[in-house]
C-alpha cells in the first residue's frame, strides 16, 4: 500500500467506500473492516500489489488519465485513494468509484417525491410538481400552467415539509446547487438525510440556511463530505419569514465528487481531478 495509508477501522467504512474486487465484490468486510474472507480465505495480506501514483495540477480546468491493468485475468481487484495535501506526510483516504466526474449534474431530469402542492387556487398542483425542480430553469416562472418550472406548497405549510430526490440508482454526492425559492415561498433553512431505500433514513448529512427575498433567487451551493445513496430528503426547518408561510424551490442541481473514479472496462480505471487543488491520486492492484 501508498505510504501512510490510514488503517480501515470495523465500522467506520461503509460498503459504498470499499476497495472493490471482480464482479463488484469488496475486497474489505463491512463490519470488521478485515480482508474478506471470501477472496482471502488464508491470507492476511494481499500476495503482491501494484501502486502508481499522479500529481493533477488542474492547468487545464480539468485533468484526467486513464491506467490499463489487467484486472479481468491476474488480478483480484482494485482501490484507490488519494491525499489532500503535496506532503509525503499526509494521510491517504480511500476514493469509491463513483458515475460522475464533478462536473455532470447528476439530478438533470430526475424526479422527486414531494409532501404537498399548492392548492389554495388555480391548477398549479398539476404543474407544478416534484419534476419541476429538475428541468435546467430558475427563471422563477410562477405559473399555474405548463410554464411552471419549481415546486411549492400552500399556504401556511413550511417547516416540516419534505422533497425526496429520486437518483434512479445510488450516486456519490458531494454538492448540491439549490434555488431556495419560487412563487415567493422559501425552504430558508433544511436537513439533509439520505437513504436506499426509501424507508430508512441516516441521520443529518447537510443543514443547510438561506434567506428570503423578493424575485428570483440564484442558485446557492452546499458542499459536504461525498454520500452514497439513492435518495436524497430535504426537509424543511425555516421559511425565511415569508408573508405565505409555505416553502418552494425552483431549481434542485447535484454533483458528484471533484475528483473521480471510474473503471471504463474490465482492464482500465480512469482517474480525474476537477478542483483546481493539486491531488495525489494512487491505484492499488490487487493480485
Amino acid at each position: 500500500l501508498p505510504s501512510n495509508v490510514p488503517l480501515l477501522t470495523a465500522g467506520v467504512l461503509p460498503v459504498s467506500v470499499l476497495p472493490t474486487g471482480k464482479g463488484g465484490v469488496p475486497l474489505l468486510d463491512g463490519t470488521t473492516g478485515l480482508l474478506s474472507s471470501t477472496l482471502f480465505p488464508a491470507l492476511p495480506t494481499p500476495t503482491a500489489s501494484v501502486t502508481v501514483s499522479l500529481d493533477f495540477d488542474n492547468s487545464n480546468g480539468k485533468q484526467c488519465t486513464t491506467l490499463a491493468h489487467n484486472f479481468n485475468t491476474n488480478a483480484i481487484g482494485y482501490s484507490a485513494w488519494m491525499r489532500e495535501g503535496p506532503n509525503s506526510t499526509d494521510l491517504w483516504r480511500p476514493v469509491p468509484p463513483t458515475v460522475g466526474d464533478g462536473v455532470t449534474n447528476l439530478a438533470a431530469g430526475r424526479t422527486a417525491a414531494v409532501s404537498n402542492i399548492y392548492t389554495n387556487s388555480g391548477s398549479y398542483s398539476s404543474y407544478c410538481t416534484g419534476a419541476k425542480m429538475f428541468d435546467g430553469s430558475t427563471t422563477d416562472n410562477c405559473a399555474n400552467g405548463p410554464a411552471c418550472d419549481g415546486w411549492f406548497t400552500s399556504d401556511n405549510l413550511g417547516v416540516g415539509q419534505f422533497v425526496i430526490v429520486d437518483l434512479g440508482q445510488p450516486r456519490t454526492i458531494s454538492q448540491m446547487q439549490i434555488q431556495q425559492q419560487y412563487c415567493d415561498r422559501t425552504m430558508a433553512g433544511f436537513n439533509m438525510t439520505t437513504s436506499n431505500d426509501n424507508s430508512q433514513f441516516s441521520s443529518i448529512v447537510l443543514a443547510g440556511t438561506g434567506a428570503h427575498t423578493s424575485g428570483a433567487q440564484p442558485l446557492a451551493t452546499y458542499n459536504f463530505g461525498p454520500v452514497t445513496a439513492r435518495y436524497f430528503k430535504l426537509v424543511a426547518t425555516s421559511t425565511g419569514g415569508n408573508s405565505s408561510g409555505g416553502v418552494g424551490i425552483g431549481e434542485i442541481q447535484m454533483y458528484g465528487p471533484m475528483y473521480a473514479v471510474t473503471q471504463l472496462d474490465v482492464n482500465s480505471v480512469k482517474l480525474c481531478n476537477y478542483t483546481g487543488v493539486t491531488r495525489q491520486m494512487s491505484l492499488i492492484v490487487w493480485h
